[in-house]
């Protein structure tokens, strides 16, 4: 068993330091990791599935292509909105989940950053999983305008 977790540790680094080798490069990388919550993980994910950008119109339709929008079932009058419709790609869509949460659990009211003062006050008031996706909602569009504009974010 010991064995085991070492070698899953090694090889663990071993993709990370491929993936640091793989994104060297790409200054795209570094806007992104500038953002809270945004790992080596969800850069390498995010610059995956979006190699080109342009084909979304507004960082709107990039969360839509995540999957991180409502779903929706109207009929009529009745605008019923439901869970978030996971369509796209699920490898972005939850690795921006999880950074998500990592920023929700370290986040408090004294916070200096905007957007986790912003995530503390939806976690008190809408709960830890309603809040989760709609942080992550937030940090996909705020990736697609770091990428877009072409620099880092801005606290």
């Amino acid at each position: 068993m010991v064995f085991e977790s070492r070698r899953l540790a090694a090889k663990e680094k071993d993709v990370e330091e491929s993936l640091k080798i793989l994104l060297a490069g790409d200054p795209r990388a570094v806007y992104l990791q500038s953002i809270p919550g945004v790992g080596l993980m969800t850069t390498a994910a995010l610059l995956a599935i979006g190699d080109d950008f342009s084909r979304f119109p507004n960082a709107k339709s990039f969360a839509s292509y995540l999957g991180l929008v409502p779903s929706e079932s109207s009929s009529g009058d009745k605008v019923r909105r439901g869970a978030i419709t996971k369509a796209g790609q699920d490898l972005a869509r939850k690795y921006l989940i999880h950074g998500a949460r990592s920023i929700l659990i370290f986040s408090n009211e004294n916070s200096q950053e905007p957007i986790r003062r912003w995530a503390f006050k939806l976690k008190n008031k809408r709960g830890m999983n309603k809040a989760t996706v709609a942080l992550a909602h937030r940090l996909s569009r705020i990736c697609y305008n770091v990428i877009v504009e072409e620099r880092q974010y801005k606290k």
